[in-house]
């Protein structure tokens, strides 16, 4: 992997900024405002297990539409958007970027307990004014952003393939394998190996690159949600002969009354980098974070 998608996949998997290294964990796209216990831990409407994977749009009306919606679900997603930036303390060019997004997803329905999906999405970068943005992402592209094969078994869903993923760690579009159970009560279990990582966002497009000189990264993230309104979580994330991350989250949610809540989080990652591992040379990092939301 070239230093570039190297840079690029570390902002993906890792957004912490640990130590000078700058590794990025992806906790910074967990968004705790939104973050409760109802969207994030418990069951979703279509497992028995909360899915750790991108949510789609219910597609039941397109597919009643074209009268497949005993067979696949079909959903999809256009939109626009556009960001300018001054610089007011240097006598520079004022930064403009627009660009045209979409998706259209299909996701089979759940036969013996198999579900089948595709997800295409396009970028067409419509105004890159000085050319800021196309030294860096190629927003006119067209990428297979999703393509699985999941099983569900009792309470345990496997996933092989391409899938965003909305994990504590893994965040963005990953390739690989996927495991999350609910087997064990009060426990969220979820495991993982990703031999790829993409960035796939209305204003940054990085397609799916090797991680890890194709080795991968093997990670595992436990959560346990056995007292109401209260969330555990401990992490291990390893990549052979590059690094390994450790952490854990204490997410709380306390109603006071029914029209005042706050939520209590406490966050600790650290890293192990390897002296093989030449792509961030500067040792060790770790991040203590403490947030309250109200």
């Amino acid at each position: 992997m070239n230093n570039k998608m190297t840079m690029a996949f570390m902002t993906v998997f890792m957004s912490l900024g640990l130590s000078a290294q700058e590794v990025e964990l992806k906790s910074s796209e967990h968004h705790h405002p939104e973050h409760n216990m109802s969207n994030t831990y418990l069951k979703n409407k279509n497992s028995e297990i909360k899915s750790g994977s991108h949510e789609h749009t219910d597609g039941g009306e397109l597919s009643e539409f074209i009268g497949m919606e005993e067979y696949f679900q079909i959903s999809g997603i256009v939109g626009l958007y556009s960001q300018t930036m001054d610089d007011q303390d240097a006598n520079v060019d004022r930064d403009e970027f627009a660009n045209l997004y979409g998706s259209l997803h299909l996701e089979t329905v759940e036969w013996e307990g198999f579900r089948l999906g595709l997800t295409g999405l396009f970028n067409s970068e419509l105004h890159d004014h000085n050319d800021n943005y196309g030294e860096y992402y190629n927003q006119k592209k067209a990428i297979l952003s999703e393509a699985f094969i999941k099983y569900n078994y009792e309470e345990t869903e496997f996933t092989l393939g391409r899938q965003g993923v909305d994990w504590l760690m893994l965040g963005d579009y990953f390739e690989g394998v996927f495991v999350e159970s609910e087997a064990i009560e009060n426990f969220l279990i979820r495991a993982a190996w990703v031999q790829k990582g993409a960035v796939l966002d209305p204003d940054e497009v990085i397609d799916y690159t090797e991680l890890n000189d194709d080795d991968g990264v093997y990670g595992t993230e436990i959560t346990f949600t056995g007292i109401d309104n209260l969330a555990v979580t401990g992490l291990y994330y390893h990549a052979p002969d590059a690094y390994d991350i450790f952490g854990a989250e204490i997410y709380l949610e306390n109603e006071i009354n029914e029209n005042f809540s706050n939520a209590f989080l406490v966050q600790y990652f650290a890293t192990d980098e390897k002296e093989s591992f030449d792509d961030y040379p500067g040792g060790d990092g770790s991040i203590f974070h403490i947030n309250n939301t109200v």
